[in-house]
């Protein structure tokens, strides 16, 4: 199937006092570390929306062997990031992974394993679980992207796919990874000090 990753990593990063995506993070920067997530689990492309510090974001990505494309309105929120990214996808496309770079413990195992329940229900939104919560990434239709492109931005990505409940499948975390993001410091040297507990 042909399955595309969208990553969101315009922001300013203000409560971090640093710039999150080119944070070290287990030996390589955190989107490096998203990226080869998506692409070692085996999606077709990978595509990372930018707009703070572009410049500095593409030369990392593209060097990662993924794609990186500039939101103008990155200042609107996180989800015209996304809006962004999914305008760049080729028509057709069966799916796609929308994550946020700020949560970087996903890995290949469970982008593999959120793709087999995609390809048993192809209709279906796709997310990950641990101990009753949902996490991200969300594995999202090709056939929904239409209706998120037209979507009012001050609703978000949640709101949106709200009215499609009936749709959601979930997959099972092994780690609370999915959860976590890093908006600050201290979040940062949480996930950094779980790294080395990942496994697949």
């Amino acid at each position: 199937m042909d399955i595309s990753a969208v990553i969101a990593a315009a922001g300013f990063s203000s409560r971090m006092g640093a710039f999150k995506p080119l944070l070290p993070f287990g030996g390589r920067t955190v989107v490096e570390r998203v990226i080869a997530a998506f692409s070692q689990g085996g999606v077709s492309s990978v595509i990372v929306v930018g707009g703070h510090r572009f410049t500095e974001l593409q030369r990392v990505v593209i060097a990662a062997g993924a794609r990186c494309t500039c939101n103008s309105d990155f200042r609107k929120g996180m989800f015209s990031s996304f809006k962004h990214g999914f305008r760049t996808l080729p028509q057709g496309i069966d799916a796609v992974f929308a994550h946020p770079v700020d949560m970087p413990l996903i890995t290949p195992n469970l982008v593999r394993r959120m793709m087999e329940a995609f390809q048993q229900h192809p209709r279906a939104i796709i997310q990950p679980v641990f101990n009753g919560q949902t996490g991200r990434p969300v594995l999202i239709p090709g056939e929904l992207i239409p209706a998120i492109l037209g979507a009012r931005e001050d609703g978000g990505m949640r709101k949106v796919l709200s009215v499609y409940q009936d749709r959601f499948r979930y997959v099972a975390s092994d780690h609370p990874g999915v959860l976590w993001d890093m908006d600050v410091l201290e979040a940062y040297h949480r996930l950094k000090a779980y790294l080395p507990h990942l496994t697949g």
